[in-house]
């Protein structure tokens, strides 16, 4: 697996036969969070959208981080990050619009609606969120920032931190204060945490050309993926990732670009420039 994740060609050659061969809901419809047996759950409100595959050609190639980029962007990041209140760091009108536009992200059927647990939902969409600042801060060798995100992902609840690695990486990561030590103990933090989300993948060979592709059991899956696709790709890659002018998420664009495909750029202007009231 470490290699997997370490050989830039290995993502080269996939391309965009990355799929989620699963049954997700299809973008529409609407979400609310309700409570079922005590739990918080996002749901799909009933008649509103129907099972469906997910649309593989339209997000899933290889080259498209936007998927990763606009779930990642639900998050309001808070001066001081706790595990235990992950929820209130999302911006829920955010979370139900991301949902209307991609489907759920994963479905559990433990109870009789199409819905996640919201703090299943948090959690990997705040693993994803961490993994990607850090990624970032250790590309442009921001030691506050490495610092920062490398202490939230050691508390990583799915970490186990009784394993004799945890804590000697942990050490070694405050013992040495030099920016290239801390760089390398940060980034080894991503195979614990990617390779525990990337076990639900599975490569395959397809019959038509006997290529590979990767068969996936939800977005998530794909969204570490592609995280892991960029990590694995270095320095070069990320440059044209931006935030939009409109809704603030990220996405990539190229130029001058300044809005992502769901903001209108005259909307935007209207709303920045209103005009006058008429005095009577």
């Amino acid at each position: 697996m470490n290699n997997f994740l370490l050989d830039e060609s290995v993502f080269e050659n996939l391309g965009s036969l990355a799929k989620a061969d699963v049954m997700l809901t299809s973008p529409g419809g609407s979400y609310e969070v309700e409570t079922f047996n005590d739990v918080l759950y996002l749901t799909l409100q009933p008649g509103k959208s129907n099972n469906t595959k997910f649309d593989e050609e339209a997000s899933l190639n290889n080259k498209d981080k936007n998927l990763l980029l606009s779930l990642i962007s639900v998050i309001k990041e808070p001066a001081q990050w706790d595990w235990s209140a992950i929820s209130k760091y999302f911006r829920m009108e955010k979370v139900k619009r991301w949902c209307k536009n991609n489907g759920l992200p994963a479905v559990d059927y433990d109870i009789r609606r199409i819905a996640i647990r919201l703090d299943v939902f948090c959690l990997k969409t705040a693993t994803l969120y961490l993994a990607y600042r850090l990624w970032q801060v250790i590309k442009n060798e921001d030691i506050d920032g490495i610092n920062k995100y490398s202490a939230i992902l050691f508390d990583h609840p799915a970490l186990d931190k009784s394993r004799p690695w945890y804590e000697k990486r942990k050490r070694m990561f405050y013992i040495q204060s030099n920016v290239e030590h801390r760089k390398y103990h940060a980034t080894c933090l991503f195979q614990p945490i990617l390779n525990n989300q990337l076990k639900n993948l599975d490569l395959k060979i397809s019959i038509e050309g006997y290529s590979l592709y990767l068969e996936a059991e939800s977005i998530f899956d794909l969204c570490f993926f592609h995280l892991a696709n960029m990590i694995a790709k270095g320095e070069k890659e990320g440059k044209n990732i931006k935030e939009c002018k409109g809704c603030g998420d990220l996405y990539t664009g190229h130029g001058n670009s300044q809005f992502c495909k769901y903001c209108n750029r005259k909307t935007v202007w209207s709303r920045e420039n209103p005009r006058p009231k008429n005095k009577c």
